[in-house]
């Protein structure tokens, strides 16, 4: 009787230790969490995305691919993985949202399997709600501005533009277009 008082005693202490570690856990705020990183919950959900890509022959493409966004790293970033297919292989790609308190900017992470570089966008909401993220990148001398722009249609569905400008914004070409719904 007395091991299983013993026994039973253990078993109630590990209980409650779990219990109080967990809600513990729960209730402690993610230090990196800023409120500003909630204007990007739009993104969050399972996707399917109508795609039409200008490949490097100027050719346009068209494919279904799908899409998860969920929040990452104790809901500091949202993390979309993307699956789909371009010219008849498999194309992956993933994208990393997060809010930069220090330079007061949000931040997009990006890499794909048909180029394999990572690139950093920055940017934020303009005065029309569009999301724009932008980014530069030298190929040699000549340097050539890229953008992701994400515009909110309804709480089902919202787009995503790829462009580039090889004369520093001045005038820009549409590279991707997305159409995400649920």
């Amino acid at each position: 009787m007395k091991n299983y008082l013993t026994w039973f005693s253990i078993q109630l202490l590990i209980l409650l230790t779990v219990n109080v570690v967990a809600v513990a856990q729960e209730e402690i705020p993610s230090r990196c969490w800023h409120e500003e990183l909630d204007e990007l919950s739009f993104l969050e959900g399972a996707w399917t995305f109508d795609s039409n890509v200008r490949l490097g022959n100027g050719v346009w493409e068209r494919d279904t691919s799908q899409s998860i966004i969920k929040t990452d790293f104790q809901n500091c970033m949202y993390s979309e993985t993307i699956v789909g297919k371009r010219q008849g292989h498999a194309f992956e790609a993933r994208s990393h949202f997060t809010y930069n308190a220090i330079a007061k900017r949000y931040q997009k992470l990006w890499i794909d399997s048909e180029h394999g570089s990572m690139i950093l966008y920055e940017g934020g909401k303009d005065e029309a709600g569009v999301w724009i993220f932008e980014t530069e990148i030298a190929f040699g001398e000549r340097v050539v501005k890229f953008r992701h722009q994400y515009t909110i249609e309804n709480a089902d569905s919202f787009s995503m533009q790829s462009q580039r400008s090889p004369d520093g914004g001045k005038s820009w070409i549409t590279t991707w277009e997305a159409r995400y719904h649920r």
